[in-house]
Formats: structure tokens, sequence, C-alpha cells
């Protein structure tokens, strides 16, 4: 069942009390227990499994197709590749890596989702997503299943870092007029450390790739985790707003609520969440080189 199996945008946590609707909120009354976690820019602490059915239908939506575009996209057989004799819609997680199966929406959700999630809600999904699909095989599925010595995390960083910058420079901007307002349109654009909704502007595409070559050239050249997590800190709001913007977007969609501009950008909602999540398992990555520095 690819439900007990990691995936992007899912961890496994040690849990001492009864989960609760976010990650980080628990009752202590019960022993130790393990649940998966999944994170979204709507919930960028995360929502334990158990915690799910306890979400409104809405932020179950959310939730699960967040999670299905961060992991999948249209099958491609030039990147499939042969069959190997797998059945199609055998979901097959773990199995052949180099070699996937044509998914429907459907099966992939309900593998992962129908024993905590309503089967209307999923198959509501579903129809969302028509024809068959792939597992993303880059970058690397999860940071839980990343080598944890210094070496290997700064060599992941490195490789996440460069995906980041592909992601990023690959999204649209956001139009300056869009973002001036009052007599003249004088007014500057919003700071950078802001979390609201929107693509960002050139000058924060142009920082945020200096950035992201900060933090590779940190990495390359043996610079403390420190001086790379410094690096980093300043990077995070574009991805928090990014990440924001992506779920917002996800939210009109899941209600057939897209704007005009919105149903321009639908098509970038994939890259948004995939560079959102591969943003957060970088923050999880730096977190843990600091700790061992």
């Amino acid at each position: 069942m690819s439900a007990n199996r990691p995936s992007r945008g899912k961890v496994s946590r040690q849990f001492s009390g009864t989960a609760d609707t976010t990650a980080d909120a628990f009752v202590a009354d019960s022993l130790p227990y393990y649940d998966w976690v999944y994170f979204s820019g709507r919930l960028p602490k995360g929502v334990t499994r158990r915690a799910l059915p306890m979400l409104s239908p809405e932020s179950q939506m959310v939730v699960a197709d967040w999670w299905f575009l961060a992991n999948f996209e249209p099958f491609d057989h030039a990147k499939g590749g042969p069959y190997f004799g797998f059945s199609k819609d055998s979901v097959g997680f773990g199995q052949a890596p180099f070699a996937p199966v044509p998914l429907t929406a459907s099966t992939i959700l309900n593998a992962e989702f129908a024993d905590v999630v309503d089967n209307a809600i999923l198959e509501g999904l579903a129809a969302r997503h028509p024809g068959e699909w792939m597992h993303i095989t880059s970058p690397p599925v999860s940071f839980q299943n990343t080598p944890q010595t210094e070496e290997a995390i700064r060599q992941d960083i490195a490789r996440r870092l460069e995906v980041l910058e592909q992601q990023i420079q690959s999204l649209p901007i956001r139009p300056e007029a869009i973002n001036r307002h009052g007599i003249g349109g004088n007014y500057p654009p919003s700071p950078v450390d802001t979390t609201s909704p929107r693509l960002l502007l050139k000058a924060e595409k142009t920082e945020a790739l200096a950035l992201i070559s900060e933090c590779r050239s940190g990495i390359s050249s043996g610079a403390s985790s420190k001086a790379i997590a410094g690096l980093w800190e300043k990077l995070k709001p574009y991805i928090a707003s990014l990440g924001l913007f992506a779920a917002v977007l996800l939210g009109e969609a899941l209600k057939g609520a897209v704007n005009q501009i919105g149903s321009d950008l639908i098509q970038h909602l994939p890259d948004l969440v995939q560079m959102y999540d591969n943003g957060a398992n970088i923050s999880q990555l730096i977190k843990t080189l600091v700790g061992l520095g």
C-alpha cells in the first residue's frame, strides 16, 4: 500500500501524544507513536495522516491534490521505458524505479488516501486529472531517505539546489504593473520578506536565483554550514511566497473559481508545488547539516 511508503511532501515522525490537526500539536496522554505527515503551501507545518478525516473537505482536497501534483506527472513512454511485465494500474511503489508503469489518478489517490479521505472527494480529484500518470523520478524522493552524514547531506543539498534553480528559472514573473498602485503608480514593490500569495517580480526572481547560486558555490567550496544556512534564510521567503501562491491557486482550481489570470497560470501549478516541496526538503537538510556542524 503506497500510504506506508515515503514520497515527496510526506515524512514519518514520532509523536508522544494524541494526534491533532497539525503535526506539531498533540496532547501528551498516550504512548509514543509514528505517523505520516503531509506538507503543503497551505499547511507548511504539516498535517498527520490520522488527522486528515478531521479536516474540512476543502482542506482534504488540497492536501491530497498537492501530494498528487508533487509526486506524479503525465505518463511519457520515453521517460517510462519498458514496463518489465508490471500490469497496468498496478501501483508498484518502489518495485521498478527505472521502469514506471502508466497509472490512473483514481488508482494513485485511492492507494494513498482511501482509508482516510472520503471516496467522493478522491473521485472528484481524479476527474481533474484524466489520462495516464507516472512517478516523478527527480529530485530524490524524500529527505527522510537521505544518508545522515555531512558529506552525503551536502551532496543532496547541492543536487536539490540545482533542481531548484531550474524550477524557479522556469516560472513566469509577476508583471510590474500588477504590483503598483496609487497616483502615478510609483509605490515600491512589496518587501521580500512577505509571504503574500503572488508570483515573484523580475527583480525578486533575479535575487532568488543569485542566492541559489551563492548557496551552490558555498557547498562546492566547503563553506561552513552556518554560512550556507544564512544564505538559505534569505531565500526562504521567496519559496514561502510561491508556495502560498500555489496553495491559493490550487484552492481556486478545486472550487472551479479560477479567474483569467489564474487560468493562465494553472499550467504552472505542478511546477510550483514541486518547487515548494523541493525547497522544504532543502530546509530540512540544512537544519540537519547545521546540527552536525
